[in-house]
């Protein structure tokens, strides 16, 4: 009869021991730990990355990229106060991912007149706009197997509040098919030129400079054209033989929607140095990509495709008056 007197007790002791590993054991799987990345590389001089933890929930192992994706979007909006809005996350392979942002974000509708949480007050949009896509790129970068992000905005180009501010800094608007690579390498790819140029007026391409109402053009080049034709002249060129004829005014652009035609390298086509100019903006999905020969003595226009390239004619016939076939 003593031996039963202990049984009763010896089974709640398991019982309650069991119960407590059970509880724990499903509080380490229902949960997942993440950090957030405040990056300000691009907002201020030698500005350094703040960390802050977060939990997710997570109801079944492994857990969604997707939910992973959002969940570090929504702890971004908590922390910072501002709208890292997106509409969809794809992972066009392992190591890939698509952001779309929401017409409704920070990024793409700007600031409102809104109060900035306490260390994240921003002066100018550019910081702003720096800001945001550092944070949102180091700390999917941070959580996630993702060497490569794009980013777009419903479904088309991100296109900023402030295109022409956003020109001078060598990102005038950024491509879907172009991975964003951080403030960093934009701003260097820029020559750390910034308003200077702007206001420079020596006639070479400088960043954001119009060329016509809603078309405006910049160059990541940083070395001398010398007595070739300069970046600004083949992309003023370009828009009047080719573009001017492919897009409608008010359509396809417009002053509150510019297109940008920028320089992004130089390339080698038929034994020739050209300019290479990408052609961005929401009339398309996809930059186009012109290569202008910048002899000044032939001045030759290719279009760049996947099936080759094409000759489309020659920068000297516009002033002749010559139509150029295509």
């Amino acid at each position: 009869m003593r031996m039963k007197k202990h049984v009763l007790p010896i089974l709640l002791i398991l019982i309650i021991s069991l119960c407590v590993c059970v509880s724990a054991a499903l509080t380490s799987i229902g949960t997942l730990n993440l950090t957030l990345c405040a990056d300000f590389s691009g907002a201020f001089s030698g500005g350094a990355i703040e960390e802050k933890q977060i939990t997710m929930p997570v109801e079944n192992e492994p857990a969604s990229q997707s939910l992973i994706a959002f969940a570090l979007a929504d702890g971004l909006s908590d922390w910072t106060g501002l709208d890292f809005t997106l509409n969809d996350v794809l992972f066009p392979n392992d190591e890939s991912i698509i952001v779309d942002w929401s017409k409704d974000s920070t990024l793409i509708a700007g600031i409102d007149d809104r109060e900035f949480k306490e260390g994240f007050r921003f002066y100018d949009a550019v910081s702003l706009n720096w800001f945001i896509m550092d944070s949102l790129l180091s700390t999917l970068k941070r959580n996630m197997e993702v060497t490569t992000v794009y980013y777009q905005s419903e479904g088309q180009p991100v296109t900023f509040p402030n295109p022409e501010d956003m020109a001078t800094q060598g990102l005038p608007v950024l491509p879907i098919d172009q991975p964003y690579e951080g403030s960093v390498f934009f701003l260097s790819h820029a020559g750390g030129r910034g308003e200077d140029v702007l206001d420079s007026g020596d006639g070479d391409l400088m960043g954001g400079e119009q060329i016509a109402e809603g078309v405006f053009t910049n160059s990541l080049l940083t070395s001398d054209p010398g007595d070739n034709l300069t970046p600004f002249d083949a992309a003023s060129g370009l828009y009047n033989l080719v573009l001017k004829d492919k897009l409608v005014s008010g359509t396809d652009y417009s002053k509150e929607q510019p297109i940008f035609i920028t320089c992004v390298n130089v390339t080698a086509i038929e034994g020739k140095e050209c300019y290479l100019l990408s052609i961005s903006g929401v009339f398309n999905t996809k930059a186009w990509e012109y290569a202008v020969d910048y002899d000044l003595e032939s001045q030759i226009v290719y279009l760049i495709s996947d099936t080759g390239n094409q000759l489309v004619g020659s920068l000297l016939d516009l002033g002749k008056g010559n139509k150029i076939s295509e």
